[in-house]
This record gives structure tokens, sequence and C-alpha cells, in this order.
């Protein structure tokens, strides 16, 4: 007997609807942006929602500036935006707070945390009018109920599940990764492609009127954070 083929109920990518995951660390690398400045790239796979389990997310964090690419100088961990938002993901994880990097690095894997997953649409480059995911911020379990956004439950769920197209990801990895590193991950650092996003599932997403943003410590209303995130990262210069 012939196999069937779902068609229809195979997502025509790794875009995932607005929501809040829970993921597992998987690894974090060490690289240097097209430009030379010391970033780190952060890979984890979602959990829960379960629809979209096995989803990888490719998050990268520039360290390095123009006078520092090494970052060597603790005054530019201190300005740096992506040292920063890397440091909200670590607390968000619960590693363990030492000073030494490659210690984080390895408990990095197999931890269990929470982050808030938009779509959003290259405006330039080489993938301008793409759909990709953004990782806008990070919580502990248990600080965010896990799930879509309500706007996310109707059309626009259906359109992660199959009208979004974006670049393949590689072979080796299940899930997704944006087309180009985020705005914060310094525009000119290669990325992997992305799949889906790079947060998804059913239950009620981001509970209370505001959210806190992790690059301006500011608390922001649901309606208005993409946009005041957009605004935090294109001030800050990332």
């Amino acid at each position: 007997m012939s196999r069937i083929f779902p068609w229809d109920d195979i997502p025509d990518s790794n875009i995932v609807p607005d929501g809040i995951y829970q993921c597992q660390g998987i690894s974090i690398e060490e690289l240097r942006s097209q430009t030379g400045k010391l970033m780190y790239k952060a890979q984890m796979s979602v959990q829960e929602p379960v629809d979209y389990k096995g989803i990888t997310f490719f998050e990268y964090f520039v360290i390095g500036d123009d006078d520092d690419l090494e970052a060597v100088n603790q005054d530019t961990w201190k300005k740096s935006i992506g040292a920063r938002r890397i440091k909200s993901l670590f607390k968000a994880a619960q590693l363990p707070q030492v000073q030494d990097f490659d210690q984080i690095i390895v408990s990095f894997t197999g931890c269990m945390f929470l982050t808030m997953v938009t779509v959003q649409i290259q405006k330039d480059g080489d993938y301008k009018g793409t759909p990709q995911n953004r990782l806008s911020a990070f919580y502990k379990i248990g600080e965010r109920s896990v799930g879509l956004q309500e706007k996310a439950k109707g059309p626009a769920a259906a359109a992660a599940k199959g009208a979004l197209s974006a670049p393949a990801t590689p072979a080796s990895s299940a899930p997704t990764a944006p087309p180009a590193p985020p705005a914060q991950a310094d525009s000119a650092a290669p990325a992997p492609p992305a799949p889906p996003v790079q947060e998804v599932q059913a239950a009620p997403a981001v509970g209370g009127a505001t959210l806190k943003c992790t690059i301006c410590n500011s608390d922001v209303p649901v309606a208005d954070f993409k946009a005041h995130v957009d605004e935090c990262l294109k001030k800050a210069g990332a």
C-alpha cells in the first residue's frame, strides 16, 4: 500500500508564531563577526509547545566593538548590548555565576529556560522581505506561561505553519535560525538560515499588561514590546 504524503499538514518553513517558548540549551560557540568582532552563537531547541518541539533557534551576541574587537577591556563588556543580552540568557537559564566563561558555556548544555519569540520581516540586505524569528527576551521557567500570543493563535499561527517561507537551515540541525544574525548581533556576521521560530504552542502567552525589556530594563506595554526592542537595538547601534 502506498504511503500518503500529508502536503497540507507539513509546515513550509521553520518560522514559529509570536509566543513564549520553553527551550533547552544545546551549545554556545565563540566566533568572530565579518568585521572581526568577538561574538557568541547560542543554539537552543524548543521543548514546548509540543507542536514546535525540535525547532532550533540560533542567537548571536556581539561583544567586541570597533575600538576593541576582541573585547579585551572590561569596559567593552560593560557597554556591550550583546553582553547584557547574553547575561540575561544565562540568568534565565540559572547558570552558575562564576567568572570562568568556559565553565559557563559547558553548563549551558541541557539547561532549561523560556524565551519570547517574535516574527519580523527582514528590512534590508540579501534577505529583505524574508520573515525571521527574533528572541526578544529570556525568562526563568515559571516566570511566564508557555504558549502563543492571542494574536498568533489564528491566521498568524497558520502562516507560521505554512505560508511563511525562509531559507532552509543546515541539514545537521532539525530547526531554525535567522537568515542573518539578528540586528543586535552585528548585521555583518553570517548566520544560519531560518527555520522556525526561533521560539510554539497553544497556551495563553504573555501575562500582564507590561513586559520588561532586558536591554534598557524598562516596563513596556505588551502591544508595543516588539517595536520597543527594535528601537533599543537601533539606538545601541547593534
